[in-house]
């Protein structure tokens, strides 16, 4: 995700960051400022036409779409199946959300531009997604500790969401899987995203790896090279 907080690094005993929680907040936040604008332009006299576009924008690119790609990896490979409840409760939460987003768009674009109809949806959003970050965290939490302790898959959840921030630690991942996982989450990059990926050992073959995979569209940035770390910005370049 882009504009997100630095990752806090792996403990010492192998504790693993609060990468989702510190995620959310960042989501929360940019989304909080963004429908400030909005308020902010009401009571100075406006109608907030590009503050709306600007915050369903990220909504719809930065909240909704990602949170739902990541519960279907999450769950597909910790669960091994889609039929989980909690996973169909979080899907039934994301249609709640979209309700209220295009609530909004529909208040917003009323011809009546109705202040209140349009405060009441923006509170009301606000409200479902604290709600469902919250819960999403405590669901998410209990298939990784589901996962972590079978450690029967590379890709078990609880190294999937050491992986989702934007700063991507190789000593943080399992001895044997930290190419394939830095692969994938690099591959998963859309277009203009960006991650640092760190390491206490050269990252010559990851950048290999990944140029098999996708050859020409990462951008590669080497930012420290040892001799006891190493460090490199990796961007999806953009399309077109």
């Amino acid at each position: 995700m882009s504009a997100m907080p630095d990752a806090p690094r792996a403990a010492a005993g192998g504790a693993a960051p609060d990468t989702l929680a510190a995620e959310h907040r960042a989501l929360h936040q940019e989304t909080g400022l963004r429908r400030q604008r909005v308020i902010d332009a009401l009571g100075a006299g406006s109608w907030p036409v590009a503050e709306v576009q600007a915050l369903l924008a990220y909504l719809h690119h930065e909240v909704l779409d990602q949170a739902a790609a990541e519960e279907r990896r999450l769950f597909a490979r910790a669960c091994g199946s889609h039929a989980d409840p909690r996973a169909r409760q979080l899907a039934a939460e994301h249609a709640g959300l979209r309700d209220a987003v295009d609530e909004v768009t529909c208040a917003a674009t009323d011809d009546g531009r109705d202040t209140g109809r349009l405060v009441r949806a923006l509170t009301d959003l606000d409200d479902r997604l604290g709600r469902h970050l919250r819960h999403e965290e405590e669901v998410l939490a209990g298939v990784a500790e589901e996962a972590g302790a079978r450690q029967d898959a590379p890709h078990h959840a609880g190294w999937f969401l050491l992986s989702e921030g934007p700063v991507l630690d190789l000593d943080a991942l399992p001895t044997g899987f930290a190419d394939r996982v830095a692969v994938d989450r690099l591959t998963r990059l859309r277009p203009g995203e960006q991650v640092t990926i760190r390491s206490s050992g050269r990252l010559d073959r990851l950048w290999g790896l990944l140029q098999r995979r996708l050859p020409g569209e990462h951008r590669w940035t080497s930012v420290v090279e040892g001799p006891l770390n190493w460090e490199a910005e990796v961007l999806r370049r953009a399309s077109g």
